[in-house]
């Protein structure tokens, strides 16, 4: 590190300091402790990545409080598949409140009737600043919650290329289950990921394997070709070489959106492949990913429901964001893809003219990825 580099991450450090002082203090001034809370309301936006990465902490939350009454504020709610509302189990949460489809008058009204005794926000780590003062104030004094905690500034934009290189940044099942241990909860046996599974997902699943014909004695990798932002999108030409490299030696399972499915069938090497794609929900996409050895994917949901399903994988980052924040867990089950050293690194564009960063992630190295894995797996069963 050299000076230059060494004043810009001593400045992104007082930044972040003094920022997160500042909001302790508010929060201290505020709010009050709840130690023995009864009813609880916590705070989570955004759709299936960022639910999964939640889950963790919300669980901890009943953990530590088994008879409190959990609800939970989003703006993805039960109408939406891939909200946390048709993910996690009602064993965990009472109550999903939706505020994206109410005036704020009428949600703000049901929870100030409920009588929350504390908050709990679970912020996004892109949340601004700002933003994060006026979500304590509106708890506070507009929705009338007396305890609450949670509140964290994360995402500075300056200086990029030298946090990149030297900042750490936790993977963010982590950050959130630590904000949660700085605010006096202990961490304790629970269970990450309590997911809503029904009998119906269960069968429809096994329904669908029997219909395929699978050959269950072969190695099966399953593929996310899709990504909700274009830039997260690995070429799909790249997982056609892959694919044909290996041809039928191995199982192929499609996983995604009917969007997806067009992808699939527009690949050289689609007859090799079991396209599942918009045929299943969210939750039967990770019953039928426990069917896999593998999982190769973009970083995209069901990326974040592969490992959650204690599913291997392989997974394919672009460079527009920070490294390590939306990583799967770092064992040895997972492997991580993205291009180090590239100029336009960390530009956090949601538009890219040719996506250099995924192509530069080859074929070539993926594949020998995917040999290492299936030695390992075809050892284990000899």
């Amino acid at each position: 590190m050299n000076v230059k580099q060494k004043i810009e991450f001593w400045i992104v450090q007082i930044v972040l300091k003094l920022s997160n002082l500042f909001l302790s203090i508010l929060c201290w001034l505020f709010f009050k402790k709840r130690k023995t809370p009864k009813n609880i309301l916590l705070f989570r936006t955004g759709s299936m990545g960022d639910s999964i990465c939640a889950m963790p902490a919300i669980e901890l939350i009943k953990a530590n409080y088994p008879n409190a009454k959990i609800d939970i504020l989003t703006n993805a709610g039960g109408n939406n598949l891939v909200s946390i509302g048709n993910l996690i189990s009602n064993s965990t949460v009472n109550q999903i409140i939706d505020y994206s489809d109410k005036n704020v008058k009428a949600w703000s009204k049901l929870i100030r009737e409920s009588n929350y005794d504390l908050y709990v926000e679970l912020p996004q780590y892109t949340m601004p600043f700002s933003s994060c003062i006026r979500n304590m104030l509106f708890c506070r004094f507009y929705l009338r919650i007396k305890a609450g905690f949670g509140w964290q500034y994360t995402d500075i934009k300056f200086f990029r290329k030298t946090q990149e290189k030297f900042r750490k940044f936790p993977n963010e099942k982590d950050r959130l289950v630590q904000i949660l241990i700085k605010n006096g909860l202990i961490l304790k046996d629970y269970p990450l990921y309590n997911f809503n599974v029904s009998k119906e997902n269960h069968k429809k699943v096994e329904n669908l394997i029997q219909e395929s014909n699978w050959n269950s004695e072969k190695t099966t990798i399953g593929l996310v070709v899709g990504a909700k932002r274009p830039q997260n999108q690995w070429p799909i030409s790249h997982f056609n070489s892959v694919i044909q490299h290996f041809g039928d030696r191995l199982n192929w399972f499609a996983f995604g959106s009917q969007e997806d499915s067009e992808k699939i069938e527009s690949l050289q090497a689609h007859s090799l492949i079991f396209n599942f794609c918009g045929k299943l929900k969210p939750l039967e996409t990770g019953l039928m990913m426990q069917k896999c050895d593998l999982v190769l994917s973009n970083d995209t949901g069901p990326m974040h429901l592969a490992y959650a399903m204690n599913v291997p994988l392989i997974s394919l980052f672009s460079s527009r964001d920070y490294p390590n924040k939306w990583y799967p867990p770092s064992n040895n089950a997972n492997e991580v893809f993205r291009t180090e050293d590239i100029e336009c690194s960390v530009c956090f564009s949601s538009v890219c003219a040719d996506n250099i960063c995924m192509k530069r992630i080859t074929p070539e190295k993926i594949i020998q990825a995917i040999d290492i894995k299936i030695d390992s797996i075809e050892d284990k069963t000899r």
